[in-house]
């Protein structure tokens, strides 16, 4: 059973996108926000954006929610929010105390965002289903499961061939993973994450006069230079890629693996450098595409054609053992 402490029964949104983060991004207090779903442009204020309500509750056994997830996050954010102002005035070279902890805040951002949790909600369910055609398919194994599971819960399972031959066949049935699945992954990789954040090469880019970036409900995404056919995609450990976080209109970072190369790293960039990084956000977009401006917004909406392309989507590809399965795939 999980204990911890205190519980606040009531619902609140829970901000997925730092809200500090996102004032950057206005104009007199609000955002443009450009919506894939409804194919419409509105302006709101940050409060309602980039949130979920209770996306970082979890409960127990006996259906007890917690919600002190939620306030550890923002003990996080308060400690980056300097930074990014320092960074946003320019001040690009970071100590040491405030790489490491900038660092991570970005592991932090990088699995808090509800494409990473359905990834590794995605991802267990993958696993589970692939370990149950194993079970299922070797018939003296399946049976020393069910006879323990008959064991500890006291009863008799009927017809045992007949759930072996519909476990066998994935497209028979789904797995549905708890929410806590997500969290518990968010908290065990937070922080080899942030430690590989950290030994990365961090480049910052710099919009020319003039010129801004834009930013999406998905602002840690990976630009890949090569085709890939890893089932799982790209990741910060891909090699023939860049990640991208939009910080503020002012200024993107860039991570990538250093081979030898200094641990910092400026570039001002020119206009069309701009449009190219801004397309990439908003094609990576989940559904809300956001920008201070509603005629910049507009622009890479129209550049990108965003109206005519399917919002992102978790899909993992499973190319079983042909003993005993098919190639099924999962799709969050």
């Amino acid at each position: 059973m999980v204990k911890l402490g205190m519980n606040n029964s009531e619902p609140k949104l829970h901000h997925y996108y730092p809200q500090f983060e996102l004032e950057y991004f206005t104009d007199v207090g609000k955002l443009w926000i450009y919506d894939r779903l409804k194919n419409s442009y509105r302006q709101q204020g940050t409060k309602t954006t980039g949130a979920i309500t209770d996306f970082y509750t979890f409960s127990d056994d006996k259906g007890k929610k917690y919600k002190e997830l939620e306030a550890s996050l923002s003990t996080c954010e308060s400690i980056a929010a300097p930074v990014i102002k320092k960074i946003h005035k320019g001040e690009y070279k970071l100590t040491g105390i405030e790489r490491s902890e900038f660092s991570a805040y970005l592991a932090l951002k990088w699995l808090r965002t509800p494409i990473h949790q359905r990834k590794s909600e995605a991802l267990y369910e993958t696993l589970m289903k692939v370990e149950s055609i194993k079970i299922a398919s070797n018939s003296e194994k399946f049976n020393r499961v069910l006879d323990e599971v008959e064991k500890k819960e006291k009863t008799t399972i009927p017809d045992r061939e007949k759930l072996r031959e519909f476990m066998k066949d994935e497209s028979k049935y789904t797995i549905q993973s708890e929410r806590l699945v997500g969290l518990q992954t968010l908290v065990m990789s937070l922080r080899e994450t942030g430690e590989e954040i950290f030994n990365m090469g961090w480049v910052f880019y710099f919009a020319c006069k003039g010129r801004s970036f834009i930013t999406s409900d998905n602002p840690f995404f990976i630009w890949p230079f090569f085709e890939s056919d890893n089932p799982l995609g790209y990741g910060l450990r891909s090699t023939p890629a860049m990640t991208i976080i939009p910080l503020t209109p002012r200024v993107c970072l860039g991570l990538f693996y250093r081979n030898g190369h200094p641990p910092y790293k400026r570039k001002d960039i020119p206009g069309n450098m701009v449009n190219d990084l801004n397309n990439q956000i908003a094609l990576y977009s989940e559904r809300f595409v956001i920008s201070h401006n509603k005629a910049l917004l507009r622009k890479t909406i129209d550049r990108t054609k965003l109206f005519e392309k399917e919002p992102y989507k978790v899909i993992i590809n499973v190319e079983g053992n042909p003993l005993y399965s098919k190639p099924f795939k999962v799709t969050r």
